[in-house]
């Protein structure tokens, strides 16, 4: 033991020799080494991994940890207003980005839609390094409404959820997209491709005139729940890859708790020729899901429409940026399942499985390269989409 402890002491004196040596650093690193070097320890302690307010460091523990000298910078998180999984998700993500990061701060902002914050990203230079948020780039391509011509500048980062949208009611006698036709419903708000346009697309191929209320998430479900619409474009959220286990909005909370709910599948056919007719091809698309699978009170088939959510940012957002919040994601995912139940479908997996991959950022794709994750490509050239 005797003999130990002067080893212990040989290698203190040591230690305390070279800190004379090296330049009187204060940072307080040598002090720790000291403490290391008498104890025994080759990696840090609890203590050491917290900073000066007493929280975890922004160390993952993996290989990648967030540079502590970095300058600091801010961005905002734009999502759908409260009801949706995106606002979830979105708050979500920039608590972890201020829980992981030691630089980068977020802040959770609310839009009236995905087109109305990529038209405010497009048209404000500061919001492009600023703003990473819920976009649909097929539609600035498009130069729809809101957008006045057609615009390139987009770009997915993340794929974070598999949303769908389908005809709700409460009233059983409706069962078929017939069955709406002189009937009151709500869409979303516009302007909206896949949420508006879409639909009435596949309403006037089929020969079919609701009426339409334009409505966002919240007021939609209360007009269901209060007998003004006969029923409402909207749906719920998977919880795996697979979407084989669903989960619904949350702004339809109240309604499932007092009411029957029915869902009117979407024509498959018709939706496939508005989605042409549009140039929106987004992914997945259709699907139709078994008895049980959408909801377990429903015992039907259903047909839905259902497309990849995915923070965007513009082409000019900083790559460091870019990276620091691809890896505080790829770290930290499971996290996203604690705030709610949308979140177990984020996963590094699916981070990949993008709207439309032929815009991917050049970060991202390499970043997903390095990680052996599967990007979502299709057969239809990036060309088509973006001009040389």
């Amino acid at each position: 033991m005797k003999r130990k402890k002067l080893v212990a002491l040989l290698l203190a004196a040591a230690m305390a020799v070279s800190m004379l040596g090296g330049c009187g650093s204060d940072d307080g690193k040598s002090e720790d080494a000291s403490n290391a070097a008498e104890t025994g320890e080759t990696e840090p302690d609890k203590e050491e991994a917290k900073d000066e307010s007493g929280e975890e460091s922004a160390d993952s523990g993996s290989g990648w940890k967030s540079d502590p000298d970095h300058e600091p910078y801010e961005i905002e998180i734009y999502t759908n207003a409260q009801g949706g999984a995106t606002y979830v998700l979105g708050v979500a993500f920039a608590d972890l980005i201020n829980k992981y990061s030691s630089w980068l701060k977020a802040t959770a902002m609310e839009s009236p839609g995905p087109d109305q914050t990529a038209s405010m990203v497009l048209a404000d230079d500061n919001y492009k390094e600023h703003v990473m948020g819920y976009m649909i780039g097929v539609d600035a391509i498009l130069g729809e409404d809101p957008f006045t011509e057609p615009n390139y500048d987009l770009r997915c980062l993340i794929g974070y959820g598999l949303v769908s949208n389908v005809f709700l009611t409460l009233d059983e006698n409706i069962k078929t997209l017939q069955d709406l036709d002189g009937k009151t419903v709500a869409l979303r708000t516009k302007p909206n491709v896949p949420a508006v346009d879409i639909p009435t697309k596949m309403f006037e191929i089929l020969g079919i005139e609701p009426k339409y209320e334009y409505l966002s998430f919240a007021d939609s479900a209360t007009a269901l729940a209060d007998g003004k619409v006969d029923a409402i474009l909207s749906g719920g959220m998977a919880l795996n890859a697979e979407a084989t286990e669903w989960t619904q909005m949350a702004a339809l909370a109240e309604v499932y708790a007092r009411n029957d709910v029915y869902y009117v599948s979407l024509d498959e056919k018709a939706l496939f020729e508005a989605k042409d007719a549009l140039n929106h091809s987004l992914l997945p698309g259709v699907m139709t899901l078994e008895p049980g699978q959408y909801d377990a009170k429903f015992n039907d088939e259903v047909t839905i429409m259902a497309d990849y959510l995915c923070w965007y940012v513009h082409k000019d957002f900083p790559e460091d940026v870019q990276e620091e919040l691809l890896n505080i994601y790829y770290e930290h995912c499971d996290e996203f399942a604690e705030y709610k139940d949308e979140g177990k479908y984020c996963t590094k997996e699916n981070m990949g499985k993008i709207d439309t991959p032929e815009l991917i950022s050049d970060v991202a794709k390499k970043f997903y390269e390095e990680k052996g994750i599967e990007v979502n490509y299709r057969e239809t050239p990036y060309e088509t989409y973006v001009p040389k």
